[in-house]
Formats: structure tokens, C-alpha cells, sequence
């Protein structure tokens, strides 16, 4: 059947088929010159706003809608909608590619895909711009505390993906950088479990948890490095000394911690909010301790246990892909 024939009204806008088939429709009028500027009035006002305007009109309007696309993928990226959190990413830096701004998309990119499982070459792609950005020597010293951490993740994630001894010379770069004494445990602290991850240098790896923990005396997080460093080197009886003590630093401190129930599962007090937040704020660090547990016991002969330790991790989210290892 063929189409139906359309009318139009006197400026040339198509009637709808029921009215302009209606035998009282007006009949179809010619086009002028005047009724198709009206028509495509909007498009023709946005070719013509470069030539009243200039390009700084335009490159400030294509930098308010990145700037509001890269706010939806910081709230998509909090709310755990990581697909939403990169379309948005994506969005912000088609419309602002190049400037010096953008570097936060890389970050959240960085931060995004590092969440994500099998996307850790694409996270480092992605922490190397945020790193080429930053590295301007103009801005270096506005954004240290920024290029500290780009350096510090970057080297988390180049370890995932076997480029160990590029993960310590990124790490140490990180340490350079800090620049009080907070940081610096920080980042001394990150680059022994470079080390001994990659099962290198771990005297030195040994040197920087012992200064890092006579800056932060006590902390939770420096003692498992120092655990498991030991644990390279085969000293299993002080490795476990250490880890039992990072564990119970973190799981019985005075916030009232979290216990395991007959299935294995976390259990927080529910009448205790600190405990609760304390738990949240370390859940991964607590994986991470227990997965060294479950190795250290296993080479102690104790196997069972080990097994128990390991399915521990696991609950609380124990993931290499996601560097939660």
C-alpha cells in the first residue's frame, strides 16, 4: 500500500495524517526562503554563535557539560554503578578531551575499571594520563599530594599485571613525593608490599616497614606488610606473630569489631554504629589479612585452618582481580 500523501500547514510544517487527508485540509502551500530559516531556526543560531561569539563561548559550554557529566560518573562511581560511572567518564572527556581538567575523568576512569574484573591494563592506561597531566611542572607542586596517589595506584596495578619492578621504581616515586609524615608511612609502606609481593628486595622491603611503623607506631595495616615480608623470607613463626597481632589490632579494637557466625559470615553488633563503620572502613584490609593467615598456616602444617582462614577472605571480598590482594 502505497504512503499516504502528507499536507502541511501555511509554514510548511507537516498536519497530521488524520487532518491533512481530510478533503477540507488547506491545500499545501509552497516553501519560502522565510519559512525554512523559521524551521531551522535553532541549528542555524548554533553555526552562527562561533562567528558573533568567538570559540571561548563554545569551549565554555562544552566544559560546563563535561564538568556535568564527569558529577554523574562520581555518582554513579559511589553508588557502586560502575558500567553508568564509565559511559559518564566516556561523556565527559568526548566533550573536553585534551584540557588540563580532565585529569579527574582519568582518575575516576582509573578508579572504575580498577573495580572492575579483567580491566587492570585499562586502570593503568588510564592512572599513566592522570599522571602525564599532573607531571606539568607548572602545576606539580598544586597537585603533589594528587600525583603521590596516581603514582602509588598506578603501582598497585602494575604490580597485578606483572610489571613488578616498574610497581617499586612507581612506589618509590610515591615516596619521594610525600610530603609529611603520614604520607610518608604511606607510601613507605606501599612500596615493601611492592616488594614483597614480587618476592624482591625484601631486606629493603623490611627497612621501609620499619621506619614506616616508627612514624605510625602500632598500625594495623604496616604490621600485616611486615608479616607478610617475613613470610617471603620463610620466618613463618614471627610472620604469624605479626598477622595475628594486624588482625587483632583491627577485629578487637574498642569499636567492638565483628565476629564469625556458624556460616562463616561476618556478623557486625548492631547496637554498635562505630563498630559497624569500623568494620566497613577495614572490611578489605581484613580480607586481605586473613588470605595471609590461610598462607602462613598452611606452610606452619596447619592446613585445616589455613582452609578456614582462606574462606574468610573470601566472605569479606577477597579479590586479586579487583586488587583486594
Amino acid at each position: 500500500m502505497p504512503a499516504p500523501i502528507r499536507r502541511v500547514d501555511e509554514l510548511g510544517f507537516p498536519l497530521p495524517a488524520a487532518f491533512a487527508d481530510h478533503p477540507d485540509a488547506p491545500p499545501r502551500s509552497k516553501r519560502t526562503w522565510g519559512q525554512l530559516i523559521y524551521r531551522w531556526r535553532w541549528s542555524l543560531l548554533l553555526l552562527l554563535l562561533p562567528l558573533l561569539f568567538g570559540d571561548s563561548l563554545i569551549h565554555g559550554v562544552r566544559q560546563a557539560i563535561a564538568q556535568r557529566m564527569l558529577r554523574n560518573a562520581q555518582i554513579h562511581y559511589f553508588q557502586n554503578r560502575l558500567p553508568e560511572a564509565l559511559a559518564s567518564t566516556d561523556r565527559a572527556l568526548f566533550w573536553e578531551p585534551n584540557t588540563f581538567d580532565q585529569w579527574e575523568a582519568y582518575q575516576y576512569r582509573a578508579l572504575i575499571f580498577e573495580g572492575m574484573p579483567k580491566h587492570a591494563q585499562e586502570s593503568f592506561d588510564a592512572w599513566t594520563e592522570v599522571i602525564k597531566r599532573l607531571e606539568d611542572p607548572q602545576r606539580a607542586k598544586q597537585y603533589s599530594d594528587e600525583l603521590r596517589l596516581a603514582y602509588s595506584e598506578r603501582a598497585s596495578v602494575g604490580e597485578r599485571i606483572g610489571r613488578h619492578r616498574d610497581a617499586i621504581a612507581d612506589a618509590t616515586i610515591a615516596v619521594k613525593l610525600a610530603n609529611n609524615d603520614r604520607s610518608r608511612a604511606e607510601t613507605l609502606n606501599g612500596r615493601a608490599y611492592m616488594r614483597a609481593l614480587a618476592n624482591l628486595e625484601l631486606d629493603r622491603a623490611l627497612e621501609d616497614v620499619d621506619e614506616s611503623l616508627r612514624i605510625v607506631p602500632g598500625d594495623a595495616n604496616v604490621i600485616d606488610t611486615r608479616a607478610y615480608v617475613l613470610f617471603r623470607l620463610g620466618k613463618y613463626d614471627q610472620a604469624r606473630k605479626d598477622i595475628d597481632d594486624a588482625i587483632r589490632r583491627l577485629t578487637g579494637s574498642p569499636a567492638g569489631g565483628f565476629w564469625f557466625g556458624p556460616d562463616n559470615g561476618p556478623h557486625i553488633r548492631a547496637q554498635d554504629e562505630e563498630a559497624s563503620i569500623n568494620f566497613r572502613a577495614n572490611q578489605d584490609a581484613l580480607a586481605v589479612m586473613y588470605h595471609h593467615r590461610g598462607e602462613i598456616r598452611k606452610k606452619q602444617g596447619q592446613a585445616e585452618q589455613g582452609e578456614k582462614d582462606f574462606r574468610k577472605a573470601e566472605m569479606l571480598g577477597y579479590d586479586p582481580d579487583r586488587g583486594i590482594n
